[in-house]
């Protein structure tokens, strides 16, 4: 009988090569197949069997192993709980230290874990990790039973579950439709995804109350247009990806509200560029379009006295009635969050390259606002997996996505205006007309600069999607 005192940690799913590459170490490479009777675990390792006997469980535990003949392997074969793992085994040292890299194939495809041997408790107690594999924890699972072999061989991936009153308490304000959730990257992606919607199901119910209380709150109406757009691209996305059958009428009242509220946000939208052309105007012209703002703002009032309306109406209730819904109810995807976000992220990232490398000096400006769209989408999906990344890692992918949306959605507020202008033209006389022309033609121009703009950057999104890659491996 010997004592086993082992540490076991847990990695991101990602190949068991790229760990042991980036420590520049050499390794050596196991095949193993095992499996469990309700005594023992019997395991080839190579060439060779062994049947071995377990007791005690987490940092210290005692074993009896015994090498036995193929034959008698395959006559527990019958007697076997659960199912038979399979695993490559990765062993290297590094910095003087032993380690055992453990990746795993079959149904468990993707769970790595990193397992250290020690010769005494106190050594176990001192050990910490070095800089670059402390960056690839994700969790010390030494203790956790869920994260045994026998659990992997009985349930198979191991999940965690996710409180939503918990996710609700994370929240300072409902106010802002920006949140980045604090959950365990082996949470059930059900579970993350009821948590996610109870708290926008609060954010869209708290900005309808603030528009309803005070009229004409540009902020709150545009804060919500965010989590309605947000609700949009995450549930749609789930739904192809785990098959929650709840986010297609879900979405598709979300796309209703939104279309909506599209007058008021346009006209928010049109007077702000009211200002904005005061300055683009040349002296002579810049009073000639007092008039026409006096119209836009009566029009605002009426578009929100109509938006209220909306908000308060039984289509509104009917969404968070549905978002009530499906934060209650009670589904396990049986799926850690991370090896979706992986698929995901990844899938999202290529998409939007291979759109934006066919763009060139002859693409039409519609084109840029697709990559827009693709764009703000990947944006979206990173901040529902945030708590996946390392907080400096995710920091960094969002202000990379930001440029990019702050070029684009730039492009297209000027197209709008563009657009825009060309239906006042059809009723505009004198200087009205020569000024709004003019403007046309400087948004025209502007609109081109930011697309040569956004071209010139655009080699950077094949960084970006390398360094989203990397990230979700948490390899600095």
């Amino acid at each position: 009988m010997a004592l086993e005192i082992e540490k076991k940690f847990l990695l991101p799913p990602c190949k068991a090569t790229r760990y042991v590459e980036h420590l520049g170490v050499q390794w050596t490479k196991e095949r193993i197949k095992q499996f469990y009777t309700p005594s023992q675990r019997l395991r080839k390792k190579g060439k060779n069997y062994y049947a071995t006997v377990k007791s005690g469980q987490g940092l210290v535990r005692t074993e009896t192993e015994s090498v036995i003949s193929k034959e008698q392997f395959a006559a527990q074969l019958c007697h076997k709980e659960g199912n038979l793992l399979t695993k490559f085994r990765y062993t290297f040292r590094y910095k003087g230290q032993r380690y055992e890299l453990d990746e795993f194939r079959g149904a468990l495809r993707g769970l790595v874990y990193l397992e250290i041997e020690f010769p005494d408790i106190e050594a176990a107690k001192r050990y910490e990790a070095p800089r670059k594999i402390r960056s690839w924890i994700i969790d010390d699972v030494t203790e956790k039973p869920q994260f045994t072999n026998r659990a992997l061989a009985l349930h198979g991936l191991p999940v965690l579950d996710v409180c939503v009153q918990d996710a609700l308490k994370q929240m300072d304000t409902f106010l802002s439709a920006s949140l980045q959730l604090r959950l365990h990257p082996f949470a059930d992606i059900c579970g993350v995804l009821r948590a996610w919607t109870a708290v926008m199901k609060r954010i869209i119910a708290a900005n309808r109350e603030a528009i309803l209380a005070n009229e004409g709150d540009r902020e709150r109406l545009h804060q919500l247009r965010v989590a309605l757009r947000k609700l949009r691209a995450v549930l749609g996305l789930m739904h192809q990806t785990v098959g929650i059958e709840e986010a297609r009428p879900i979405t598709a009242i979300a796309k209703e509200i939104m279309r909506r509220t599209n007058a008021a946000r346009d006209l928010d939208v049109a007077l702000e560029w009211m200002e904005e052309y005061k300055k683009l105007l040349p002296p002579v012209l810049a009073g000639s379009l007092e008039s026409l703002r006096m119209a836009l703002e009566r029009k605002r009032q009426e578009a929100y006295e109509a938006l209220r309306g909306e908000l308060a109406s039984d289509k509104f209730e009917a969404l968070l009635q549905a978002l009530q819904g499906l934060s209650q109810k009670e589904q396990k995807c049986a799926m850690p969050a991370i090896f979706v976000a992986k698929e995901l992220l990844e899938h999202q990232s290529e998409a939007v390259l291979k759109k934006a490398k066919r763009l060139d000096k002859k693409a039409e400006a519609k084109r840029y606002h697709l990559v827009r769209i693709k764009i703000k989408k990947l944006r979206y999906m990173v901040e529902f997996f945030g708590f996946v990344f390392r907080d400096e890692s995710y920091k960094k992918i969002l202000k990379e996505l930001k440029k990019f949306q702050d070029i684009l959605g730039t492009h297209q507020d000027m197209m709008v205006q563009v657009a825009y202008i060309a239906s006042l033209l059809q009723d505009a006389e004198g200087q009205e007309r020569e000024a709004l022309r003019y403007l046309q033609r400087v948004l025209l121009q502007r609109a081109a600069k930011m697309r040569k703009r956004f071209r010139k950057r655009s080699h950077r999104l094949r960084e970006l999607r390398r360094h989203i890659k990397k990230s979700l491996c948490r390899i600095a």
